[in-house]
């Protein structure tokens, strides 16, 4: 198992942060193999099952960690993000690689900051599927002026074609922007920010040794409500957001016999 560098501990250590903010958003890009007929510990050991075990171990985590994207405020998902990443280093179920980290020029031109990023990060795996992602996820609209420093999480579930490995990568943008109220639009002034790439790959051996154990603790979740529980409620940016907000319901574990 690779280890990571120290900066990447310490950033991951320092995400909640005065005035900070957290959108969320979950992917998943390359091809389903999932067999539907298949029980749930043998969906964690068979490999070609494994986009969905990704999912579930995912899922799993995230709730372990009280991670809530659906649910929590972009305030309150902020001062969770270290024990969500916490949870990701220190699961056996994922083989850590080396972080990387990219420094983004940007001109306060928000016509140009997708291409800012993509130019930026083009060496990442899907950088351009990557900006697209994280440009849709800045507020246009922000109600709370006190929230200014804002983190973009994007979980991703690669399964490449013909390929039985799993890939996970957590992208983490940190950007500055200025509240402007209700119904007026934020500025995101000139600055350096950065984009994070946390790489992870699946560990077979680990998954399919315990696969009855992964069963029994994570379920099953569906890509489909892997994407749902991991977009924050207010994803979209034509909405206003504010610090106080908080959904009403968390995705539960889907009981073993509605897999069977």
């Amino acid at each position: 198992m690779l280890v990571r560098t120290i900066a990447l501990i310490t950033a991951c250590a320092t995400m909640a942060f005065a005035g900070g903010a957290a959108v969320s958003r979950g992917r998943f890009l390359g091809v389903d193999t999932t067999k539907r007929d298949s029980d749930p510990v043998e969906m964690y050991r068979d490999p070609a099952n494994h986009a969905t075990a990704a999912a579930s171990i995912l899922r799993g985590l995230a709730v372990e960690a009280e991670y809530f994207p659906q649910e929590d405020s972009p305030a309150e998902l902020a001062t969770k993000l270290s024990s969500w990443t916490s949870s990701l280093r220190n699961s056996l179920a994922l083989e850590r690689h080396m972080a990387n980290l990219r420094l983004v020029r940007f001109d306060g031109d928000k016509k140009t900051l997708g291409a800012a990023i993509a130019r930026t990060i083009a060496r990442f795996p899907h950088g351009e599927r990557v900006s697209q992602e994280l440009v849709q996820m800045v507020p246009k609209y922000v109600a709370d002026l006190d929230l200014t420093q804002w983190r973009f999480i994007l979980t991703i579930v690669d399964k490449p074609k013909d390929d039985s490995s799993v890939k996970v990568y957590l992208y983490d943008m940190a950007l500055k922007i200025e509240p402007r109220g209700p119904a007026v639009e934020v500025v995101i002034p000139e600055q350096r920010f950065t984009v994070d790439l946390y790489p992870f790959s699946l560990n077979a051996e680990d998954v399919e040794s315990k696969a009855e154990q992964y069963a029994n603790e994570y379920g099953v979740t569906e890509m489909e409500d892997f994407k749902w529980f991991f977009e924050s409620n207010d994803s979209s940016s034509e909405v206003n957001w504010g610090s106080c907000r908080s959904g009403s319901r968390r995705l539960s574990f889907q009981a073993l016999e509605n897999w069977l």
